[in-house]
């Protein structure tokens, strides 16, 4: 890969991730915990994959590329299975720690990748070779064939040395020998090439010409047709956000509507409540007024009688059970301010009850022994347990 592709391509870079992922799958960790393990999974799922890939030197023999899959999986089976695994210790490879030489490297300065050399290797027959890698850092040359397989490796000092002795040659590169060719053929200018190969020549060229002008105006045409789209989604794109943000703005506007609406109502059903308060107090006023005295403890039974008339279906909080109806609506002066709830929710396993305002927001709750104990002191009216609180306030206005 390196020779073939160079340290710049995209498969070199994919092999070198390949080999940090190999090497990442087969470190071992006594307190390995459930992430590394499930990432142990996935490498060791992927990673066949990725190394049959780049296996180049082994494609032609897979027998070969099983043997090597097979080695590599049986140390991903025994991590897996937190056994320990076989180590061998292995020699570094040799580096020439002293490096070239200054001065070859700076006769090897014009040295790069992709030129031809005629190089003699030491036994007397010289090879043509293309340089393919120069690797500064550790100071050496790779050669390859045409094929673009390694034929040689020489170090900055030992090339240096072979060039001096002329056993390493330059060779032209490019396009010198179409070019030395034109010229001992004498065509030395365009018009001469053109005169040597005809009206057909020049035909073929404007030929050429042309199909490059139409092939660069239908790209232009692509461009701008892309561009059009480009901005047809953007307006689309505009016109969506714009029609959410008007319905969203509609439902705000609806709710606050349906908000100020119940709130007007809940308004004007505290109005009548006290309303009709106030003309039920100055009725027991009036009675007690005109009742003897004699009779005022019937009259004040009397009266709190008829502060209870709407729960035929409620029994005494005195008795065992108290029944209250759901949808009740009760009334709270156990409170700086009168609160007027409903009964919305009965939680007989809890033995809870949850009250609520005429939009259903909680406002109250209370088990058992708290409501009786506060209607048994007076400072809770059942004010409706069947019917509409609003025909119960008409009925008690109409009484009066």
């Amino acid at each position: 890969l390196l020779l073939k592709f160079g340290t710049d391509s995209e498969q070199w870079r994919h092999m070198s991730a390949t080999t940090d992922t190999l090497l990442d799958s087969l470190q071992v960790s006594e307190t390995e915990d459930a992430g590394r393990r499930q990432h142990l999974f996935e490498m060791v799922t992927q990673l066949p994959r990725d190394l049959k890939r780049w296996l180049l030197s082994l494609q032609h023999d897979s027998e070969a590329v099983g043997d090597a899959m097979g080695m590599v999986e049986f140390a991903h089976l025994r991590i897996l299975r937190k056994q320990p695994l076989e180590l061998e210790k292995i020699e570094l490879l040799p580096v020439d720690q002293a490096g070239s030489s200054k001065a070859a490297q700076e006769e090897l300065q014009g040295l790069e990748a992709g030129q031809w050399f005629s190089i003699d290797p030491g036994n007397g027959e010289p090879v043509r070779a293309r340089l393919a890698l120069r690797l500064d850092t550790e100071g050496q040359l790779l050669f390859a064939n045409q094929a673009g397989l390694k034929v040689l490796q020489q170090g900055f000092e030992e090339f240096a040395t072979a060039l001096r002795e002329g056993r390493a040659t330059r060779l032209a590169s490019g396009a010198s020998f179409s070019l030395s060719l034109a010229y001992v053929a004498g065509i030395k200018t365009l018009h001469d090439l053109d005169t040597l190969q005809g009206e057909a020549a020049l035909q073929a060229r404007r030929d050429e010409e042309e199909r490059k002008r139409r092939e660069l105006e239908r790209v232009e045409r692509e461009q701008a047709a892309e561009e059009v789209r480009r901005r047809e989604l953007q307006e689309a794109k505009r016109r969506q956000l714009a029609r959410e943000e008007a319905e969203r703005l509609q439902r705000e506007q609806i709710e606050a509507e349906k908000q100020q609406l119940e709130d007007q109502e809940a308004a004007l059903l505290q109005q009548e409540w006290d309303e009709a308060q106030r003309v039920q107090r100055e009725r027991m006023e009036a009675e007690q007024a005109t009742t003897p005295p004699s009779n005022v403890e019937a009259v004040t039974t009397a009266t709190d009688s008829s502060s209870t008339a709407a729960i035929p279906a409620a029994r005494s909080p005195q008795q065992n059970e108290f029944e209250l109806p759901m949808g009740a609506w009760l009334g709270f002066h156990d409170g700086d301010t009168p609160l007027l709830a409903k009964l919305a929710v009965h939680d007989r396993e809890q033995d809870n009850y949850i009250f609520v305002n005429r939009s259903g927001i909680k406002m109250r709750e209370l088990n058992r022994a708290e409501l009786l104990a506060l209607v048994e002191k007076g400072l809770v009216e059942i004010l409706e347990s069947r019917s509409h609180f609003r025909d119960e306030v008409t009925r008690v206005k109409t009484q009066s």
